[in-house]
């Protein structure tokens, strides 16, 4: 079977691509996001990289390939060598899904020695950047940016071009996740595989003579997955800027929504205090009018006291 490497930042780690589908299970896995499609391993659902190109790539090779397995399996009906097909092959898949398992483990290896080979510490800027930007991109593919703090939405927004060290860390963690996509796509079809072996137990399916008909189609569909994951190669890194100004742009919106929420907090808070100084100013202005009655009825009284004392002189002087 056919080992396709992916090259980049300056190693070239392994990534095997390869396999054989049984016709019956394409549309049973056809919406899977990683999948084993007629002998070969996509990875077509991952985040950003679906395009045109490797979307038509890949069902042209689904066509030829589903096209061969079909025309031979309606001549040959060979049971035996189906069964010993399907187990032969689940071992091959066992054996990449080890190789793939150590190659996420070398991955990470990698990621600390180039930590080492640019002298980036744990508590560097560069570091905290780097794992702000992938807590960040985890959020956004999933709650949102919102439960960021201020900070943190600000310095992410307010960061600058990523350096070499982020750009390869970030390039290792995409080829990183297209392992974890590969080992899922192998354990599907490990069981897709096995209960097709139950099945051609059970009496229910009977093959023979498929060994030519899966191999070129393997062939088929290993070179189709040499163009794609040359192209998703190409695309890793093309996205990384693409991703960081999308991310950078969240983080600002979401900086925004917290401002705004914090202005209106604020307002509210002012309308309060202008209304409690406005009960004051209304409770003073009830106390005032009683005393200014008080000294109104002061005046009246002494005013008729007055008028009385005039009225008495009167009287007096006309004596």
């Amino acid at each position: 079977m056919k080992a396709v490497h992916i090259g980049d930042v300056g190693f070239t780690p392994g990534i095997s691509v390869n396999g054989e589908q049984r016709a019956e299970d394409k549309g049973k896995n056809a919406e899977k996001q990683s999948q084993v499609k007629n002998g070969s391993l996509f990875m077509g659902n991952l985040n950003g990289f679906t395009t045109d190109r490797i979307e038509k790539r890949r069902e042209q090779a689904r066509q030829q390939a589903s096209k061969m397995i079909m025309d031979q399996f309606s001549s040959d009906n060979v049971l035996t060598d189906e069964i010993k097909e399907n187990r032969d092959r689940i071992k091959e898949l066992q054996s990449e899904r080890l190789e793939l398992m150590d190659e996420i483990g070398e991955y990470r290896d990698k990621q600390e020695k180039l930590k080492e080979e640019y002298g980036i510490t744990d508590d560097s800027e560069q570091q905290k950047d780097l794992e702000l930007i992938r807590k960040a991109q985890g959020m956004v593919n999933g709650q949102g940016l919102e439960d960021l703090s201020e900070e943190e939405l600000n310095r992410l927004s307010n960061m600058g071009p990523l350096s070499e060290y982020q750009e390869r860390s970030l390039v290792f963690d995409k080829m990183e996740s297209f392992c974890d996509a590969q080992v899922a796509a192998i354990d599907d079809e490990i069981t897709a595989r096995s209960q097709t072996n139950s099945s051609i137990r059970l009496g229910m399916l009977k093959q023979h003579g498929m060994t030519d008909a899966a191999k070129a189609a393997d062939g088929i569909m290993s070179a189709a997955s040499d163009d794609i994951i040359g192209m998703l190669r190409a695309d890793a890194k093309k996205h990384i800027d693409e991703e960081m100004e999308k991310l950078k742009e969240a983080a600002r919106q979401a900086a925004e929504k917290k401002k705004e929420a914090e202005e209106k907090k604020e307002k509210a808070e002012e309308v309060k205090e202008e209304q409690e100084e406005l009960t004051e100013e209304i409770q003073e202005s009830v106390s005032t009018g009683d005393e200014v009655k008080q000294e109104v009825s002061k005046i009246m009284e002494e005013a008729k006291l007055l008028e009385e004392e005039m009225k008495g002189l009167l009287v007096s002087e006309q004596v």
